[in-house]
């Protein structure tokens, strides 16, 4: 089995064994499953594990992971208008991660499901271009 379906399959166990139960039981069968993970040496799938468990539960909680790259920092301002858009386009609820990417020279890109937004200075210069050149 690969790594990565392995690692998915035992996210989606570990999630569903957990799901609407009290924290102390679901405490519990963490524990337990750190611990099949330690007796099987297979502690390293923990970072692909834990990535799919954040999918499972964003997936069942309807909110949509948001990636923001820029060159700097934005502004608390800038990053609602990027979620209110996010929320709109979705109707969903956004969970906003924030990178920087030092290849921009300014603007953003976002991320979401399976879409990107290129508001970056670069992709504006070419869409001028291009225009100029047609």
């Amino acid at each position: 089995m690969k790594k990565k379906n392995q690692a998915r399959i035992l996210a989606q166990s570990v999630y569903l064994s957990i799901k609407d139960k009290p924290a102390k039981q679901a405490e519990e069968i963490v524990e337990n499953f750190l611990n099949y993970l330690k007796q099987k040496h297979l502690v390293n799938l923990a970072p692909n594990i834990l990535n799919h468990l954040e999918q499972l539960y964003f997936e069942g909680h309807n909110i949509v992971a948001t990636e923001i790259l820029s060159k700097y920092d934005l502004s608390q301002k800038e990053i609602k208008e990027i979620s209110e858009l996010i929320e709109n386009k979705t109707a969903s609820q956004i969970k906003i991660k924030q990178g920087k990417d030092d290849r921009l020279i300014g603007g953003a890109i976002i991320r979401y499901k399976d879409k990107i937004i290129d508001l970056s200075l670069k992709n504006q210069l070419n869409s001028l271009t291009k225009q100029l050149n047609t």
